[in-house]
């Protein structure tokens, strides 16, 4: 099944976030990876024609940023079909209704060595709509508290949009030390976790050998609105351009 259980819906209310293990299979997983792996080799190279804010805060061999409205990698149709297919219709439906579309993909990868954390937001702050979006980020490798996992503070976000304060890491809406910080979110590789604009959520550095995968897609309420204009997003269910190859039962 895709679409959200109650008691994930209920999750999401009460937390601002749940998990869901193996929504994707392995094999499913090494083609996600293959397409990543090339968008990310494509802009750690950092091209000179691409100038998005997403530049400013990944860092070349450190951690790559790829964001759809920049990507221009050979991987990003392929990417864009993932991401639409129908099981992530069928999942963003259930949460944002029946009007939710497609607003986004974004990959985030952590190379080996970068210890560096990526300090306390909400994703409201970048995307101010009128009303929640939602992000379901996928493990394409596994994330643990060693390689840079994110960190949610449960139930913290709500109605409230916090003021942010510089650090040495980048500026953030919560102190970076002390006594709450959150729960980190461990994920197995094929596994989800789904949050909101309002989630209080960080990550930690990578101090591993390995590197720290994942993708996140984000998907709204088609009828929202940023700064009152409407907002980015492609519908769903465009005469199957963008259907997935279903898993094969087994």
């Amino acid at each position: 099944m895709s679409a959200a259980t109650r008691e994930e819906l209920a999750r999401l209310e009460r937390d601002e976030f749940f998990t869901r293990p193996a929504f994707f299979t392995s094999d499913e997983i090494v083609q996600l990876e293959e397409m990543t792996d090339r968008a990310v080799a494509y802009h750690n190279t950092f091209p000179p024609h691409l100038s998005d804010t997403y530049k400013q805060i990944s860092v070349r061999d450190g951690v790559t940023f790829v964001n759809e409205f920049g990507d221009d990698s050979d991987a990003a149709p392929d990417l864009l079909r993932f991401a639409m297919q129908r099981r992530i219709r069928e999942l963003a439906r259930s949460i944002a209704g029946p009007y939710a579309a497609h607003h986004c993909y974004q990959i985030v990868y952590k190379h080996p060595h970068f210890d560096r954390p990526f300090p306390w937001h909400q994703d409201h702050i970048h995307t101010p709509v009128d009303r929640l979006f939602f992000n379901v980020w996928i493990a394409i490798s596994q994330m643990s508290v060693a390689n840079g996992c994110l960190w949610m503070r449960p139930g913290a976000g709500g109605a409230q949009i916090y003021p942010y304060q510089p650090t040495p890491y980048g500026h953030t809406c919560w102190p970076l030390e002390g006594a709450d910080q959150g729960v980190p979110v461990e994920l197995e590789r094929g596994s989800i976790v789904v949050n909101h604009s309002r989630t209080l959520h960080k990550s930690g550095g990578n101090t591993t050998d390995g590197w720290r995968k994942a993708i996140l897609i984000a998907f709204v309420d088609g009828r929202a609105k940023v700064f009152g204009d409407p907002v980015r997003k492609r519908e769903y269910d465009r005469e199957g351009e963008y259907e997935w190859p279903e898993p094969v039962a087994v």
